[in-house]
């Protein structure tokens, strides 16, 4: 079976969140038994110049994967149509719903007959789910109005990662939509640095970190405010890209609003190779996004043997009972920032014991057999009832 993939960003990207993960571990995965074929664009999230050594145009393989990188030029939708047609393959997979250049245009084609008619499977990657659409509101809700008004997503195969995006896809795109649930694949994580050599935990000190875009649906400014009032010496690490300037001037805002004991320190993006070290560095990853499809980062955090502080919008629940971290409602801010004396306070016996659960969490979870078994069943079984 073949399968060409759209995405906006791939490998060697990194900025482009954790789409990226999501199709490298896919392809990773299951790509001994399906031919997996990509297409992107030849530089990273917001960046001006190509990447370096990369070619542009032409077909190279990636790992599992033969991967073209496309040129801004190649996205227009004569270009974009003629490369799609040139690719013989049985499923179009695209990974978002909202971006211009990778979902909408190839739904466009698609509809005008422009593109070859064989089975198509959107990933929305949690864009419908109420924190998301509650940014650029009125951007996506006309966007999703014209797409079903013109039959846009008739014939779609739509992947849901949860139970909870299976509801938000019903709920946003219809009733009658036809929904596969399969998880996002993982790697093991069995040489994530989880172990790596760090400063012990002194209480009443604690070093914090946040992985993500700067961006509202992260929830950033949240955080920094929880800030405010805490006992001890807390320093607070921001690791990703500025989403949205305005968002990021908000936050340096509340940032100088902070006492002297919380340091904040926005320390821009970092390659995927070099997170695991980074994580194992720090007491806490604090995340208290509006929403999350998976969270690859949360998982990575507690592979790093990094307990997580982030809200109930997220897969990952039952952290407390675990003793791997908290998952907390947005709406009780009183208990994030009790979680935050916590760890400020914790010494480094019980912190390396925290640790330790962390990773044997993360380890399990992580197993990778159900998650393959479903992104297998889920094109089988799509192209299968296509055939019939």
């Amino acid at each position: 079976m073949r399968i060409l993939v759209i995405i906006d960003y791939y490998l060697p990207g990194y900025r482009g969140g954790g789409s990226i993960r999501t199709v490298a571990n896919l392809i990773d995965a299951l790509g001994d038994e399906f031919e997996f074929i990509v297409m992107t664009r030849d530089r990273d999230w917001r960046s001006p110049q190509p990447y370096e050594r990369v070619p542009t145009g032409e077909w190279v393989r990636v790992g599992k994967a033969r991967v073209r990188y496309l040129a801004s030029r190649d996205w227009s939708f004569r270009r974009l149509a003629r490369l799609i047609r040139s690719v013989p393959h049985d499923v179009l997979y695209l990974n978002s719903l909202f971006s211009p250049l990778a979902t909408i245009r190839s739904l466009l084609l698609r509809r005008v007959g422009a593109l070859p008619d064989t089975l198509l499977i959107v990933g929305p990657r949690g864009e419908l789910a109420c924190g998301a659409l509650g940014t650029r509101t009125m951007k996506k809700r006309a966007w999703l109005t014209f797409a079903k008004a013109f039959g846009l997503f008739r014939g779609v195969v739509w992947q849901a990662s949860t139970p909870a995006e299976s509801d938000d896809i019903r709920r946003e795109i219809g009733p009658s939509a036809h929904i596969v649930e399969a998880i996002d694949c993982t790697p093991r994580y069995d040489d994530w640095p989880g172990n790596a050599p760090r400063e012990a935990k002194v209480p009443g000190c604690a070093r914090f970190c946040l992985v993500s875009r700067i961006a509202p649906v992260k929830n950033v400014e949240f955080a920094l405010r929880l800030l405010h009032g805490t006992a001890g010496d807390i320093d607070f690490d921001l690791y990703g890209p500025i989403d949205d300037a305005e968002y990021w001037s908000r936050c340096e805002a509340v940032i100088a609003t902070l006492p002297a004991n919380v340091r904040v320190a926005n320390r821009g993006s970092v390659p995927h190779a070099e997170l695991g070290p980074i994580l194992a560095r720090y007491d806490l990853l604090l995340l208290p996004t509006l929403g999350e499809n998976f969270g690859h980062t949360i998982l990575e955090a507690l592979a790093a043997g990094c307990p997580v502080l982030v809200s109930d919008r997220t897969p990952w629940r039952q952290l407390q009972s675990a003793g791997v971290g908290w998952d907390l409602p947005l709406e009780d801010a009183a208990a994030f920032r009790r979680a935050i004396g916590e760890i400020v306070s914790m010494p480094e016996s019980a912190h390396a014991e925290m640790r330790r659960r962390a990773r044997e969490f993360a380890l399990r979870a992580a197993d990778p057999a159900p998650a393959i078994e479903q992104n297998r069943s889920m094109f089988l079984g799509a192209v299968q009832r296509r055939s019939a």
